[in-house]
């Protein structure tokens, strides 16, 4: 009877450890429930790149193929498609749209961590200089964006893998700066701007890193 529960025993024992090896793996695996499946050029938290990244390949799928791109840079479009066999045009400007009202959003409530984020080194500190100067002075803004008009491509440059992006933004906006007392001193929540921004994204098209970073501001 001792020998027949000892067997039994080590039965269990041992399909408790094949289970949990089987879990183990298979979280290791798996993404963390904190990620979500999205485009593979995307604009957020830049992760450390690494040598290995992408390798060139004609290979593209139904939607890459087939996906509207600007006439004027179809050359430059389809090259960056054999750098990076993800890239997706489509994708691409989703996530420039994206950036845009993120980045006007963060800059008007003074988030410098989301800004840090999407930005250059240099874009970033005229940013963060502008926000403190704001604080210091005890004032706060209020930007609405109502909707982007248009984004267009202006041009694209390909150094090797280093890529830039410069598009057009044209949208509407209303712009209230109030100081300490919360007094308004400039704009109005009634006045709607038409602004034009010519903004400048990179990236490096062999890096593990698949985000593009804001560059290069012009109004």
């Amino acid at each position: 009877m001792d020998s027949h529960s000892d067997f039994l025993e080590i039965l269990i024992l041992g399909a408790i450890a094949v289970f949990l090896i089987y879990r183990l793996v298979s979280t290791l695996g798996q993404r963390s429930g904190y990620e979500q499946p999205r485009s593979k050029t995307i604009f957020d938290m830049p992760e450390e790149a690494t040598p290995e990244g992408p390798k060139e390949s004609l290979l593209m799928n139904e939607d890459q193929k087939n996906e509207e791109v600007p006439d004027a840079f179809k050359k430059e479009i389809d090259q960056l498609k054999k750098i990076d066999r993800d890239f997706s045009w489509t994708g691409f400007m989703e996530g420039a749209t994206a950036a845009y009202e993120m980045v006007i959003e963060a800059f008007a409530k003074g988030d410098t961590d989301t800004l840090s984020h999407l930005l250059s080194k240099d874009v970033y500190s005229d940013f963060a200089e502008a926000i403190k100067a704001r604080e210091t002075e005890g004032k706060t803004l209020q930007t609405t964006l109502i909707r982007i008009v248009s984004v267009e491509c202006e041009k694209i440059e390909i150094n090797g893998a280093e890529v830039s992006v410069q598009l057009r933004y044209v949208s509407e906006q209303t712009h209230v700066m109030r100081n300490n007392k919360g007094v308004v001193i400039e704009g109005s929540s009634q006045q709607v701007e038409e602004i034009i921004d010519v903004w400048t994204f990179a990236r490096h098209m062999r890096a593990a890193n698949p985000n593009w970073t804001l560059v290069a501001i012009e109004v």
